[in-house]
């Protein structure tokens, strides 16, 4: 969901990408569901809650800075005794 946090632009951001991935648990199964975008995402710096006018002036073709559109979600997890490996996707339809 977040391709932006772990992309290295310096070595700043490299230590930062390796601290994430190490802290990644892998005895816990997931579930992400994604929802509307709501913001924009300039580098690794998230402006998640932007109004619509905004948005539309910062992802103007001129700007030097890459905008790539935030991509919100919600995320429960479970613990379990075992290491989880794999994924899976299923659709559902919220009424």
């Amino acid at each position: 969901m977040t391709p932006h946090r772990f992309r290295a632009v310096d070595i700043e951001t490299l230590s930062q990408v390796f601290q994430r991935v190490s802290q990644l648990q892998n005895n816990r199964l997931y579930a992400v569901m994604p929802i509307a975008a709501s913001g924009i995402v300039l580098r690794q710096h998230e402006l998640p809650q932007l109004p619509p006018t905004k948005m539309l002036l910062m992802q103007d073709t001129k700007r030097l800075l890459p905008v790539e559109v935030y991509k919100n979600w919600v995320e429960s997890e479970i613990k379990l005794d075992k290491i989880v490996q794999g994924g899976a996707e299923i659709e559902i339809t919220v009424e």
